[in-house]
């Protein structure tokens, strides 16, 4: 259709920006080691999917107490590029895991993982089994057959990706009923993994104080993970019968969907779902990583700053009614995008006693557009359109 397009004014959202981020190598340029605190939410809560989202999770109950996940800076001979790595503790059965530092790199490639390195440790099995009976681990690097791409750079909405990769570990098994006595085994992991950014927008948590953080802008990853895991004891397939002790079977299959919320600067998700199955529908856990989160007087309502408003929206002939109702001197400007970020046309406005406007003719269809208004070169605010 071919539509006159009369822009006035923006309408308010408490964000300041409200436009997808493209994650690249740059976006880490500043990202430093160190700890993070590790809220998990009390309860289920179910986030939209989808373009231009804002996700409040400022006012969800936190359990009691909190993880700390660390962060090493350091390099390793079997992880070349590696540059830190995050302690890991990884499941083998129910109530038996070991520990490892996963490593990673950020590179133009991506952020990912060549492997884990784990040092000496056992699992003691006198609770499932016999007294005295353990697993051994002895120090070893896990080393991926290609890497876990963690983010493929660069990334924004509807970019997908994929990683397929093996490793093993090695143990030593004493199993009194079993005659076993320090027998060397492995556990032999192939994990296949896809990733799709599935939405975009912007969200706030609540830090471990109790209140309410910024807004940060973030992308949704959905990510499914399936791994499969099979086990060796003197070279030969462990019996299922054996395995069955320890809550195990030959290879067996976990499941995990996850969806993130990625932003810029900090390597694991300010927010991680991980759902029971593919349906993602009922959570297993919500986290929240609550360190270095954004002020809230650091991301003020600009939008509300400039007493922003729009309507009609939806406009059914594409004019729009805007209003300015302060702080309305300085250089602004408009672009019109789609719904997955392109723009489709800019210009500058110019703004007396509190109005905007603006004619443009252009030839638009139809549908949903995003339309977001920026002063002296920083965006505003970003509010729907429908042109019918």
């Amino acid at each position: 259709m071919n539509t006159k397009l009369t822009l006035l004014a923006l309408a308010f959202l408490p964000v300041s920006v409200f436009a997808q981020i493209t994650l690249d190598q740059t976006s880490y340029t500043t990202w430093t080691a160190g700890t993070d605190s590790v809220r998990e939410i009390n309860g289920q809560t179910q986030l939209a999917v989808g373009a231009n989202n804002m996700w409040d999770l400022s006012t969800v109950n936190y359990i009691p107490g909190y993880l700390t996940n660390v962060y090493n800076a350091g390099t390793h001979p079997a992880f070349t590029g590696a540059t830190f790595n995050i302690d890991l503790a990884v499941a083998l059965a129910p109530g038996a895991t070991y520990n490892t530092k996963a490593w990673q790199s950020i590179s133009t490639n991506g952020l990912q993982s060549p492997g884990m390195s784990m040092a000496q440790q056992s699992i003691d099995l006198s609770a499932v089994l016999d007294a005295g009976d353990n697993l051994l681990f002895p120090a070893q690097d896990l080393v991926y057959s290609s890497p876990m791409t963690i983010l493929e750079f660069p990334v924004n909405y509807g970019n997908n990706w994929s990683s397929t990769y093996s490793y093993t570990t090695n143990f030593n098994a004493t199993i009194m009923s079993l005659a076993l006595s320090n027998t060397p085994g492995q556990r032999v992991t192939h994990v296949t993994q896809t990733d799709t950014v599935v939405g975009w927008g912007r969200m706030r948590v609540k830090d471990n104080a109790g209140n309410p953080t910024g807004y940060m802008d973030v992308l949704q990853v959905k990510t499914y993970m399936v791994q499969t895991d099979s086990f060796f004891l003197g070279g030969m397939a462990v019996p299922n019968t054996t395995l069955q002790g320890l809550g195990l079977s030959q290879g067996m299959t976990l499941e995990m969907p996850f969806i993130n919320y990625f932003r810029v600067g900090e390597v694991t998700p300010l927010v991680q779902m991980q759902f029971a199955d593919g349906s993602y529908t009922n959570q297993a856990f919500t986290y929240v990583h609550a360190n270095r989160l954004a002020d809230p007087t650091g991301i003020a309502d600009i939008a509300e700053e400039h007493g922003i408003s729009l309507y009609p929206n939806p406009t059914p002939d594409g004019r729009v009614t805007i209003n300015i109702a302060k702080n309305h001197t300085g250089n602004w400007e408009y672009k019109l995008m789609t719904t997955t970020g392109q723009t489709v046309m800019s210009a500058p406005l110019e703004v007396s006693g509190g109005k905007a406007a603006v004619s443009l003719t252009k030839a638009i269809a139809a549908g949903n557009y995003f339309l977001m208004l920026s002063r002296n070169g920083a965006p505003v605010t970003v509010r729907q359109l429908t042109i019918k």
